[in-house]
């Protein structure tokens, strides 16, 4: 836990980590709950390579990364005129969940 994080924009050489975050933390959090066949329908639409570069270009999408990789993702709306921004999504690898990585995602954004 006391390693640094780094968080910066989402590149398109992190798609296929933060493809690979979005369905490990699917799995993990609604195992039992919702069929896996049903997860990976989703996870194939909405984390398509062709709709995150639209996501990096129309939001602000941030990874964070601890020795290197990729643990975690997140992505926010652009500013409104009040200095808002809305948090879309939030992902982060089930072994460094409960480690504080969300925090970090709200204090840079």
């Amino acid at each position: 836990m006391g390693r640094p994080l780094n968080i910066r924009l989402a590149q398109r050489s992190d798609i296929v980590s933060i493809q690979k975050i979005a369905q490990e933390s699917w799995h993990h959090t609604y195992k039992g709950i919702i069929p896996e066949k049903i997860q990976n329908d989703f996870l194939y639409r909405a984390y398509s390579k062709e709709l995150l570069l639209k996501r990096f270009t129309q939001s602000y999408f941030f990874v964070a990364e601890r020795d290197e990789q990729v643990i975690a993702f997140a992505n926010f709306s652009y500013k409104n005129i009040r200095g808002e921004s809305e948090l879309g999504a939030i992902y982060i690898k089930p072994d460094f969940q409960g480690q504080h990585v969300g925090s970090e995602f709200r204090r840079r954004n």
